[in-house]
């Protein structure tokens, strides 16, 4: 589900132009990877962390212009212009380490960023050069070259990061043009890759219906969050949606339909705030407060999680879904000292969908 994310260019201060990540040379090279998100999704929110590892040594900037720069080769002279209903950029820094931020937006920063463009439409030409090698930074025109009014002086906290905020609503493109950006992603394999799989069964809520599911969306890692879904409910109920570090050492037969059963401990666990099931019977799996980060504690790697949906039928009783049991897997370290997390819910999101080391090429002028 994950996409690679998407890269921006900025550009720095009275020491000249300033490229992230330097080690990898940006100005003259493709990075490793290239990135759907933004510019390829509907809406998004995206939050790029850099330590001073990651910027040659250079802890103060003083910012003058901001771009951006397509990875091709592409797609060649078809491109089309796209336009961005709203596009808000932001820059600062945060006291957190890449070791530190996580999939919750609000907490990755500790104080506010500062706004270089936006919230406002924007229009933009998606990627039409079929020539190999790096493109220029700020796209076709400079189209993705921002220069700030005054310029704007940063540092880098000791141990802490250089942050670049986006966020993207009512983008035309959803992915049917190129406009894919320069990312670097490290490609170490998680010493345990997290995973999510189906156990038990639900039951239906009346006789004709299918059993209630219980789905999740995620990387389940480390650092990352993961989302909740499922069917089979009846429509329009609250449902309840535990995360529990325990199952029952016995199952526990529910009133109403044969055969539901609570599988879980909530005793071990949590239930997520109560949301409401759409007219058909369904969880949506992006709506606020579904998502469950899961912290960058090491002593968590290989943990288990239990997730089971449990909502009420009309008359009394019950409808339970099977669940669904988590390993938490263990991201690779990021070799580059970069972290990148994203939405593609929402450019309001509060949690991430994707979270993983690296990311996307940063230029200061």
């Amino acid at each position: 589900m994950m996409r690679i994310p998407f890269a921006i260019a900025l550009t720095a201060g009275i020491t000249g132009a300033q490229s992230f990540p330097s080690p990898l040379f940006p100005d003259a090279f493709d990075l490793a990877e290239s990135a759907a998100c933004p510019l390829m999704v509907e809406s998004a929110r995206l939050q790029q962390f850099y330590e001073v590892a990651a910027t040659a040594g250079v802890d103060t900037f003083d910012v003058h212009a901001v771009s951006f720069r397509f990875d091709g080769p592409d797609a060649g002279a078809s491109a089309s212009t796209q336009t961005i209903q709203s596009l808000t950029i932001e820059i600062g820094v945060t006291e957190r380490s890449v070791d530190e931020v996580g999939a919750t937006f609000g907490q990755n920063l500790s104080e506010p960023l500062h706004p270089i463009f936006g919230p406002a439409p924007f229009t933009y030409v998606a990627d039409a050069n079929a020539t190999d090698g790096p493109e220029a930074w700020g796209g076709p025109g400079g189209q993705f070259r921002f220069v700030l009014a005054e310029p704007l002086p940063l540092k880098i906290p000791i141990g802490g990061a250089f942050v670049v905020q986006i966020r993207v609503a009512g983008n035309s493109n959803t992915g049917g043009d190129a406009a894919r950006l320069d990312a670097y992603v490290d490609h170490i394999e998680s010493p345990i890759p997290g995973t999510s799989i189906a156990e038990e069964f639900g039951c239906p809520y009346m006789p004709a219906a299918n059993a209630a599911i219980v789905d999740t969306i995620g990387q389940f890692e480390l650092g990352t969050a993961f989302h909740v879904s499922g069917s089979g409910f009846p429509p329009q109920v609250p449902v309840g949606i535990f995360v529990t570090a325990e199952l029952l050492q016995q199952r526990l037969m529910l009133p109403g339909s044969p055969g539901c059963y609570l599988y879980v401990d909530p005793s071990s666990g949590f239930m997520l705030s109560l949301q409401s099931t759409s007219p058909i019977g369904d969880i949506p799996p992006f709506t606020e407060g579904m998502g469950v980060p899961l912290p960058r504690t090491p002593d968590l790697c290989g943990a288990l999680l239990y997730v089971q949906n449990i909502a009420p039928v009309a008359g009394g009783g019950f409808v339970a879904s099977n669940y669904r049991t988590i390993e938490i897997g263990c991201p690779p370290p990021a070799l580059v000292r970069g972290w990148q997390v994203e939405s593609e819910a929402s450019d309001a999101a509060q949690i991430a969908t994707g979270s993983h080391p690296g990311g996307i090429a940063i230029r200061i002028e």
